[in-house]
């Protein structure tokens, strides 16, 4: 059909290419957009090559110009079926790597949204235990229902068929965020990097030798970052204030001097510090 002007159910799966640590080796064209933009972060946050065309050869060919071809159509039977090609391929990436984990966690922030994934073999079993992303945004009030031609209740639908199909438990956290599209991106952008540590064996959720052997203190990530000496100083002077600091990131001996004039704020620039293992010295005087 040249046009779309009714709902309809059916959506069949042309082609899906999913390899880990390779390019994709066609486009992904699910009929909405924004979804087509949203799979793309496995791509470049998970780094797998991953693509997706949904529809009949006849309708595809009919509107391949058009990116929201399916707008029109039972979007939940499109989120569904989308979710479990991908999560079925996703399984098959992970039952085949010989460093899979089994759990693995990432925290993504895109301006002011920020977005926790974390992710658990569970064979037979998988769900999305947790999703609280809604409501998209505080503009207008309820959150946004659509972003672009995408409708945003079903994006729970997507992530529990590809919980199911992939065999995994699937947990979502917004721990902010008031503008829709970044709240989004940055749940794709989560789960992308999880999947990554998930596939690579490496468990954020908990410490442990893997981790330690990628971001330690003898690893190489670590040694190079101490080898920059990152250092910084800023010194500022107004008519009510003057305050001087100097931070070193690198090699620092957790050495910390703070002087606000308010006992709190000193404590908390002093915990920091000590936390986050580098040196700084502040002295704040005037207002």
């Amino acid at each position: 059909m040249a046009t779309i002007t009714h709902k309809s159910a059916r959506f069949t799966t042309n082609t899906i290419f999913c390899e880990d640590l390779a390019k994709p080796e066609g486009p992904i064209l699910t009929g909405l957009g924004f979804l087509d933009h949203m799979i793309d972060q496995i791509n470049s946050h998970g780094q797998i090559g991953i693509s997706l065309t949904m529809a009949d050869f006849a309708e595809f060919n009919a509107n391949a110009a058009d990116k929201n071809r399916h707008a029109d159509h039972d979007q939940i039977k499109l989120m569904s079926l989308a979710g479990s090609k991908i999560g079925t391929a996703l399984k098959q990436l992970l039952q085949g790597s010989s460093t899979c984990g089994d759990a693995s966690r990432f925290s993504c922030p895109l301006d002011e949204a920020l977005v926790t994934c974390v992710l658990t073999r569970a064979p037979n079993a998988g769900t999305v235990k947790c999703f609280t992303l809604p409501p998209y945004g505080k503009y207008p009030a309820g959150g946004r229902k659509k972003i672009g031609h995408m409708e945003t209740e079903n994006l729970a639908v997507f992530f529990e068929s590809l919980a199911e199909h992939a065999d995994l438990e699937i947990a979502l956290r917004k721990v902010r965020g008031d503008n829709a599209h970044h709240i989004v991106e940055a749940a794709f952008k989560a789960f992308s990097r999880a999947m990554r540590n998930l596939l690579d064996g490496v468990d954020t959720v908990s410490e442990n030798a893997r981790l330690l052997e990628m971001y330690g203190p003898e690893s190489k990530n670590w040694k190079g970052s101490v080898a920059l000496g990152r250092h910084g100083s800023v010194a500022r002077k107004t008519k009510e204030t003057s305050i001087a600091a100097d931070v070193r990131f690198d090699g620092g001996d957790s050495v910390s001097q703070v002087d606000t004039g308010i006992k709190t704020l000193n404590d908390f620039s002093s915990t920091l510090a000590t936390s986050a293992e580098m040196d700084l010295e502040c002295t704040c005087q005037g207002d």
